[in-house]
């Protein structure tokens, strides 16, 4: 169970900075 979660948190930071690069990108689009 630990080693699951360790792996699920770096996951998590790698899935929300994609995004908030893709949100900033939009919002210099605009």
């Amino acid at each position: 169970n630990l080693n699951g979660k360790v792996i699920a948190e770096p996951s998590r930071e790698d899935i929300e900075l994609p995004i908030e690069e893709h949100l900033i990108v939009e919002w210099y689009s605009k």
